[in-house]
C-alpha cells in the first residue's frame, strides 16, 4: 500500500512539475492567467513532492505539516484568480487579494509554530509511540481538523463565485463577441462538477479513511486517478486557453467608455450581499440604456447597419463590439444597447445574421464553391456553431438550402 501511494504522490508531482515547465517555455506565460496557473501547479508539485519525501523516510510527517496541510487552503482561491484573470480584461492582481490568503497564512503559521517547537524541544528524537510525541501529533492533528473544516468553507464559497463568474461571462461573451470558439470557458465549468466529485472523494477518504493502512487498494487507485485527472484536466485545458482580451480591446475600453466586465466580483462583496450579483447584463447595461433616447440609437444602429453593408466586417471571424467601437469611435455600451432595442438582437445574434445573409448568396450564385470554403469565407470561427446557426435561422442545412434554390432556378 505504502509504496503504491508513493510512487503515485510522486507521479502527480512530477507530472505538475512537467505541465509548469510548458507553461514557462510557452509564448503566452507573460499573460496573468498563466502566471498564476504557473503558480497553481508549483505549489501542486511542492505538496506531492514532499509527501513523496515524507514516505521515503527523508523529512518527518511533522515537520511537513506546514507545506503538506496548510498549501490546500491555497487552491481554491488561486482558482477563482485564473478565473477571474481570463473574463476581465483589466484584471491586475491587487494588494487586497492577499486576504484570500489569509486562513493559508493563519494555519502556516500555525504549523511553523509547531514545527519550531518540533525541532527545539528535541520531539523527534523521542519514540513515534512515545506520550510526549503522540500528544505533540495529537495536537497538529486538531489543527489539521480546523484546517480541514476552513477549506469546506472555501470550496463551497470559491466554486459558488466561480460559477456566478462564469454564469456572467456566458451572458457578457454574445453581448461583445461575435465567435465563442476559444473564449467559451465551457472547459471550466466541467472542470467545477469534476472538482466537485474529486471533493468529495476526498472528504470521504479523510474522514471516513484517515489512514492509508484503513484503505482499500481499489481506493487508493481512484485517489490517484482522480488526483491525475485534475492535473491533466487542468493543465491541458489551461494551455489551450489563450487569452480572451486581445490588446485591441483592452485600448478600445479605455477609449470608449466602461466595459461589460467593470463590475468585478470579490468574495468580501459576495458575503455581504450574494444577491448584488444576480443580474450581471441588467447592471451593466441599465444606464447606457438610459443615457440615450430611442432616436439615438436608431441614429448609431443605422451607423452600425452602413458600417457593416460598406466595409463587410461581418467577414471578420474574430469580429468583436470593441472593434465597432473603434471604427465608430462611440460608447462600447451604446453599440450593445443600440442593436438590443432596435434590432432585438444581441450582438452575436446581429453579426451572424449579416453571415448568414452572405452564405445564402454565395450557396446560390457561387455553386463550384463549397460549403466549407463558403462557411470560412463569410467569417464564421466554426462549422458546428454555423450549422446550429443556418438551421435554426431557415430550418435547413445549408446543402439543403442549395439545393432547393437549384431546383427553383
Amino acid at each position: 500500500m505504502e509504496e503504491f501511494v508513493k510512487y503515485t504522490n510522486f507521479t502527480i508531482g512530477i507530472i505538475s512539475l512537467v505541465i509548469l515547465v510548458i507553461i514557462q517555455s510557452s509564448t503566452t506565460k507573460k499573460e496573468l492567467s498563466k502566471k498564476i496557473l504557473s503558480t497553481y501547479f508549483f505549489l501542486f508539485a511542492i505538496f506531492w513532492i514532499f509527501s513523496f519525501l515524507y514516505f521515503n523516510g527523508f523529512i518527518l510527517r511533522e515537520s511537513t505539516a506546514l507545506i503538506t496541510w496548510s498549501l490546500n487552503l491555497v487552491y481554491y482561491p488561486l482558482l477563482f484568480l485564473y478565473l477571474i484573470s481570463l473574463t476581465q480584461p483589466k484584471f491586475k492582481i491587487r494588494v487586497f487579494h492577499a486576504l484570500y490568503f489569509v486562513p493559508f497564512l493563519i494555519f502556516a503559521l500555525i504549523f511553523s509554530y509547531y514545527f519550531l517547537i518540533f525541532q527545539l524541544k528535541g520531539i523527534y528524537n523521542y519514540d513515534i509511540n512515545s506520550e510526549i510525541r503522540s500528544n505533540f501529533i495529537n495536537e497538529i492533528s486538531t489543527f489539521h481538523k480546523y484546517s480541514l473544516y476552513v477549506n469546506l468553507i472555501q470550496f463551497f464559497l470559491y466554486v459558488a463565485l466561480m460559477l456566478i463568474v462564469l454564469r456572467k461571462h456566458k451572458g457578457n461573451i454574445n453581448e461583445i463577441f461575435s465567435y465563442e470558439k476559444n473564449i467559451s470557458l465551457r472547459w471550466f465549468k466541467y472542470f467545477l462538477i469534476f472538482l466537485l466529485i474529486f471533493w468529495l472523494f476526498d472528504n470521504y477518504y479523510d474522514h471516513f479513511i484517515s489512514t492509508y493502512e484503513n484503505s482499500s487498494f481499489l481506493l487508493l487507485i481512484i485517489r490517484f486517478v482522480l488526483n491525475l485527472l485534475h492535473v491533466l484536466f487542468l493543465g491541458v485545458f489551461g494551455l489551450k486557453q489563450s487569452s480572451i482580451f486581445s490588446k485591441e480591446h483592452v485600448e478600445a475600453i479605455e477609449k470608449y467608455g466602461s466595459d461589460f466586465y467593470e463590475e468585478s466580483i470579490d468574495l468580501f462583496d459576495f458575503i455581504k450581499d450574494p444577491s448584488k450579483n444576480k443580474n450581471f447584463k441588467a447592471q451593466t447595461i441599465d444606464k447606457a440604456y438610459s443615457a440615450l433616447t430611442y432616436e439615438q440609437k436608431l441614429s448609431l444602429m443605422n451607423r452600425i447597419d452602413n458600417l457593416m453593408l460598406e466595409k463587410k466586417i461581418f467577414l471578420d471571424p474574430q469580429l468583436s463590439i470593441y472593434t465597432l467601437a473603434n471604427e465608430l469611435f462611440t460608447n462600447i455600451k451604446y453599440i450593445s444597447v443600440s442593436i438590443n432595442e432596435v434590432k432585438k438582437m444581441n450582438f452575436n445574434t446581429y453579426v451572424n445574421s449579416y453571415r448568414i445573409e452572405e452564405v445564402k448568396y454565395l450557396l446560390i450564385h457561387n455553386k463550384e464553391m463549397g460549403i466549407p470554403e463558403i462557411i470560412e469565407k463569410c467569417g464564421f470561427y466554426s462549422r458546428s456553431a454555423f450549422n446550429q446557426f443556418f438551421k435554426k435561422e431557415l430550418g435547413v442545412t445549408p446543402s439543403e438550402y442549395r439545393k432547393q434554390n437549384q431546383i427553383q432556378d
